[in-house]
């Protein structure tokens, strides 16, 4: 429906919950100024503190989002696109974060040691995977890896931004599972190289609770994806 028509014959209810989304996003905004302002005199001149800016973005990103995708109901795909491609970047970002923490401590891809590879969400499917050589050229394999969640998450929700103006997008339509179930192991094939790293240091990374954060926001992200598919 047209915002118009929302404003007109939209229950009681439907405004409870956007009054309620406000709240949040306002609560939200409080958060992210305070962590922006915070991190930014802390991390001033730091490596880390780029990545880390647009980490603690993602929590109001993905609330403005939603909450214009309530009131805006025609644009809520195009906002879906901007929030699902940022969080893309997040994971980048952390990537990011992870490799620089362990060059700081000393840690050098130099192929003298082995990584396990045998870790969510690969762990239960291929428990016949080899330990890897901490080179290189398999540190750039690991960055692809981060690189094609980007670009395959990119891809398919500009196409059903453009299904949506043309007005064939259809959420039941078999083409709209398969994309579902692209992004999903896209998904999966991108978080996969960020746990390996996480590992290699476990004992010092996990002193930051950084894990649990991690895992926590994947949880959500993950299921609202799904929430999305059911409602």
């Amino acid at each position: 429906p047209h915002i118009f028509q929302l404003r007109s014959d939209a229950p009681p209810e439907y405004w409870w919950l956007v009054g309620t989304g406000c709240v949040l996003l306002l609560l939200n905004t409080f958060a992210w100024v305070r962590d922006f302002s915070r991190h930014s005199r802390l991390g001033e001149g730091s490596v880390l503190l780029r990545p880390t800016l647009i980490m603690i973005s993602l929590y109001w990103v993905f609330s403005a989002a939603s909450l214009l995708g309530m009131v805006y109901t025609r644009g809520v795909q195009f906002l879906h696109c901007i929030a699902n491609t940022y969080e893309a970047l997040c994971c980048l970002a952390f990537f990011k974060n992870l490799l620089s923490y362990l060059y700081f401590t000393g840690y050098e891809w130099t192929g003298s040691s082995l990584i396990n590879i045998q870790l969510p969400p690969v762990c239960c499917c291929l428990p016949c995977l080899p330990k890897i050589k901490n080179s290189r050229a398999n540190l750039r394999r690991l960055r692809l890896l981060i690189f094609q969640l980007i670009a395959v998450q990119a891809t398919v929700e500009v196409f059903r931004v453009l299904a949506v103006l043309d007005c064939s997008f259809d959420p039941q339509a078999p083409k709209a599972y398969i994309m579902d179930l692209l992004v999903t192991f896209s998904f999966m094939s991108g978080i996969w190289p960020i746990i390996i790293v996480m590992r290699i240091d476990y004992e010092r990374i996990n002193r930051y609770k950084c894990i649990m954060k991690f895992l926590a926001i994947k949880v959500i992200i993950v299921d609202s994806k799904f929430l999305a598919r059911i409602f």
